[in-house]
């Protein structure tokens, strides 16, 4: 399906764009940048840096040579909603240009439930903003849900790149009316790129998402939530498909400690068991180069088959199929760590998408 004259003028169809295409991208913080950079600095890699200050972060990466796509979301959504008088800054726009980088996301405000004044609003005024831009949709999840028709029809109609923030508690990939939202989404062929997203990030991208970013924090893997509590360091578990914080693994791994589900095969870990992150001299650090060193991994493997190809889809939902057993085997000597309900919701896409139905036709949410 065509991108659109939109799409063409925004540079999907250019060289900006299409640096970011099939790309799973490390959404981080500005101070993080450097260290990060070095991680994702690999082909399908690149970052995305949250709030105002990733611009100069961002200017200081390409200064320093470095030659992955990255990103800047202004995260404006977090304190403002979209209202009648909210305007777009192109000051922001050219100066994200001006540094280089592949495209330039709007400082879009947070678009509330039904609020489709604000969702014409963002998208018309994007669509002026001239070449390289992609509107950022800071969404309430029933965008996905009950009112994807008209999300489809406005974002048809524009025809631009979007960048989507889905606002929930949880992983909102794990609700199967909002992946059906998304996918129906994504067939109308505008490039969509989906933002603080958790690990089923990687599950969009081999659905056919244009690029999708996982948070390296929890309050990075979500959308407009507001978060203040003190986050514990995570780990992601690459057979689980999941980030579990460092003392439930490490309670995990006394429980079961023959099972080789806390081994790791990603080029920070060399295959060795996943205990040698909490001994680190810098806990933090070590697992957030794991975190990227085995998304990368997965990414790799996942998108072996081509990039939203049916091949793709089914090899994801085969993997998703292997954590669930996975966890389950893990129920027999841990309590309280249940499968994530985005495997069984991915698992059920595929399915039907084989059979060329609709992924609400069940109800796993």
């Amino acid at each position: 399906m065509s991108i659109g004259r939109h799409s063409e003028r925004g540079g999907a169809s250019g060289t900006g764009l299409r640096r970011v295409r099939g790309s799973l991208l490390t959404q981080a913080a500005p101070a993080d940048a450097a260290r990060v950079a070095r991680w994702v600095d690999q082909p399908g890699g690149g970052l995305v840096l949250t709030g105002r200050d990733g611009l100069s972060a961002a200017q200081n990466l390409v200064a320093d040579g470095f030659s992955r796509p990255v990103l800047v979301d202004a995260a404006r959504y977090r304190r403002l909603r979209v209202r009648p008088e909210t305007r777009l800054s192109q000051s922001w726009v050219d100066w994200q240009r001006s540094a280089g980088l592949p495209a330039a996301l709007t400082d879009s405000g947070y678009i509330g439930h039904r609020d489709g004044d604000a969702l014409c609003s963002v998208l018309d005024q994007a669509a002026s903003l001239g070449p390289g831009v992609v509107a950022v949709l800071p969404l309430h999840a029933s965008w996905l849900g009950d009112d994807i028709n008209r999300l489809c029809a406005e974002v048809s109609a524009m025809e631009i790149p979007v960048a989507l923030v889905i606002e929930s508690g949880n992983d909102a990939l794990g609700v199967t009316a909002i992946v059906d939202g998304l996918l129906r989404l994504l067939l109308l062929g505008t490039p969509v790129i989906l933002l603080r997203a958790d690990v089923s990030g990687l599950a969009a991208l081999c659905f056919g998402a244009y690029s999708a970013a996982v948070g390296l924090r929890e309050n990075l893997r979500r959308g407009p939530v507001r978060r203040t509590a003190a986050e514990r360091p995570a780990v992601l578990v690459p057979q689980l498909l999941r980030f579990v914080e460092l003392d439930r693994l490490e309670a995990a791994m006394l429980a079961g400690p023959e099972s080789q589900l806390w081994r790791c095969d990603c080029a920070v870990c060399g295959g060795a068991e996943l205990s040698w992150l909490g001994a680190a001299d810098n806990v933090r650090e070590a697992a957030d180069a794991h975190a990227v060193a085995a998304l990368m991994r997965l990414r790799d493997a996942a998108l072996i088959n081509g990039h939203g190809s049916r091949q793709c889809q089914d090899d994801w939902a085969r993997r998703c199929a292997l954590a669930v057993s996975a966890h389950a085997e893990l129920a027999s000597v841990l309590y309280g760590l249940p499968p994530q309900p985005a495997l069984d919701v991915w698992i059920t896409a595929a399915r039907l998408r084989g059979l060329g139905q609709p992924t609400s036709a069940t109800n796993l949410s």
